[in-house]
């Protein structure tokens, strides 16, 4: 008498064979792909009363032997001026000039001076350069020419850390593991921002040349955005200025207040 489970088992016995015997496969780890052209950390900062500046930590991945131009550029906008001038034996203000089309914050920094980086044409079209930016910046005032105020507002912008030029500064990064014969080279960046900074979203660009043709282009965005008391004051300011007038005359107030009472017990002497 034949087994029933017999026809069931013969199966079961052949498939657990042909799996015995096949030959063993090792999945291989795929191949590590080369880093993105442009990282940049942190791509938020919160600014708060106590706030102080931060610093961007940018890594660059670039074809090697091309050079290297990173700028970190602010929305652009228009400023205006009072301009000073003598009047008889006193300084006062005398008129304004407006400078539209500005970048609020603006650095660069380069692998090569500029003029061996790329053409005028080439600079001036991706904006690279205090001569890129004069051709984009746009003013207006009288009695004084165009270069003194575009001085006038370079210098200003340069001594708030908000403008900044260094050429021929950015260097491959020389310990990067792919070593002189690697297709690509590597740089890490920090980039300083000044605690008079404004809030708002600022794009962080890389550019690759070789000689002189652009081979790499890349963005990445950073906002820098008012949080806490700082943002509650700013908006404030901006949509209640009656009630923020209030809120800065108590806060005076307060102050003076407070310094007054610290400067009497200070003062007074022991026993009295």
């Amino acid at each position: 008498m034949s087994d029933p489970g017999a026809g069931r088992t013969a199966p079961l016995v052949l498939v657990a064979l042909l799996l015995c015997s096949a030959p063993a496969t090792t999945a291989e780890a795929p191949a590590s792909a080369d880093p993105a052209p442009l990282a940049v950390s942190p791509t938020h900062i919160p600014v708060t009363s106590s706030f102080h500046g931060a610093t961007l930590s940018i890594d660059v991945s670039v074809p090697s032997g091309s050079e290297v131009a990173l700028k970190v550029e602010g929305a652009r906008g228009r400023v205006i001026f009072n301009r000073k001038g003598r009047v008889f034996f006193l300084w006062m203000n005398v008129g304004e000039v407006t400078v539209g089309n500005a970048p609020q914050v603006y650095m660069l920094s380069t692998s090569t001076d500029l003029v061996d980086l790329a053409s005028g044409e080439t600079l001036r079209r991706l904006g690279l350069g205090r001569h890129a930016l004069e051709s984009q910046i746009a003013t207006r005032g009288e009695g004084i020419d165009r270069e003194t105020m575009l001085d006038e507002f370079f210098d200003y912008k340069e001594r708030g850390e908000l403008y900044g030029l260094s050429q021929g500064t950015l260097r491959p990064d020389r310990s990067d593991p792919g070593g002189s014969g690697s297709a690509r080279e590597h740089y890490s960046v920090d980039v300083a921002l000044p605690s008079s900074i404004p809030v708002g979203a600022y794009e962080v660009g890389l550019y690759a040349f070789t000689k002189g043709q652009l081979v790499e282009r890349a963005t990445e965005t950073v906002t820098i955005e008012k949080i806490g008391f700082a943002r509650f004051v700013s908006r404030l300011a901006r949509q209640h200025p009656g009630e923020y007038g209030l809120l800065a005359i108590v806060v005076a107030v307060a102050a003076g207040f407070s310094i007054g009472l610290v400067f009497s017990h200070v003062g007074r002497r022991p026993g009295s």
